[in-house]
């Protein structure tokens, strides 16, 4: 696989989110705008508030977006990759899809969660193990960093 290739893959949850949040982040200031001209404060308020969790919402993806660059053309960034463990009472939300959850562990500190589906999944763990050797795969062994 190419590296344009995993990039997609990676990055298909954050580009969707990426849209969303910059439209809605544009969206309610706007709306807040024409509440407060029309002495609609209360709505002003809230306008405000939600363009910035929405503000707060597009920073948080453009990030995971900017992580899945770096991994797609970078795989020796990686140094630890493990499946996601999805705490029990979250599993209703997965319950009707078929996708995987790998967190990857960045050498820059940053962590990055790829949610794919099961063959798609294989493709980027066989391309991750050929272009990265050194990645631990799996638990982590506490007693080799000490």
């Amino acid at each position: 696989m190419q590296s344009s290739e995993v990039y997609r893959l990676l990055s298909r949850r954050p580009r969707r989110g990426r849209i969303i949040f910059g439209t809605l982040s544009l969206a309610f200031p706007v709306f807040g705008g024409f509440a407060l001209a029309t002495d609609r404060v209360a709505w002003a308020v809230a306008a405000f508030f939600a363009g910035l969790l929405f503000g707060l919402g597009f920073r948080h993806v453009w990030e995971r977006d900017a992580s899945a660059w770096s991994v797609a053309q970078d795989p020796q960034l990686v140094y630890w990759a493990h499946p996601t463990k999805i705490p029990a009472q979250n599993g209703w939300l997965f319950a009707f899809t078929r996708l995987r959850f790998l967190t990857l562990h960045l050498r820059d500190g940053r962590q990055f969660e790829a949610g794919l589906p099961p063959d798609e999944m294989s493709l980027f763990v066989s391309w991750l193990t050929e272009q990265n050797p050194t990645v631990r795969m799996g638990t982590h062994d506490s007693t080799e960093c000490a």
